[in-house]
């Protein structure tokens, strides 16, 4: 492993180290909603924006959590792409997102970057869809 592998994984367990996430986590207190008989589901329609930190990416999932528990929901269906926000947690990440008509040279150096992120992404896509589904005593 080059150096610059070895700084881009630091880099990345820094920037997705769950740990900060698990102490915001533990600190939510959230009201507890009532449910007629029955299965109520919902279809979570989220519009994609770049996150720049998990607990942004946390709140904006829980937000839609909470709100389908208001309606009463005891299932909620998320987009199977839902993790793509966290890319956001990449610097220099949102140009390649913004659509700004210039030619990707580095297609290949992109591809690889997000094949790296791979791990670090499953790490942390799955502590918030288990604490919402927890904390809201609703199927994720």
């Amino acid at each position: 492993m080059g150096l610059l592998d070895f700084a881009a994984k630091m880099f990345l367990s820094y920037k997705f180290n769950p740990k900060p996430l698990k102490r915001h986590i533990s600190g939510l207190k959230v009201k507890k909603y009532n449910r007629e008989p029955g299965l109520k589901v919902a279809a979570a329609q989220v519009e994609f924006r770049l996150h720049k930190s998990t607990i942004e990416y946390f709140e904006h999932m829980r937000r839609l959590v909470e709100r389908a528990a208001e309606e009463g929901v005891r299932l909620i269906a998320f987009p199977e792409n839902i993790h793509l926000p966290l890319y956001g947690l990449l610097p220099g990440i949102e140009k390649k997102f913004s659509g700004d008509g210039r030619k990707d040279d580095d297609g290949e150096k992109m591809r690889a970057a997000l094949m790296l992120l791979g791990p670090y992404v499953k790490g942390i896509y799955f502590l918030p869809f288990s604490s919402l589904a927890r904390l809201y005593e609703m199927y994720v």
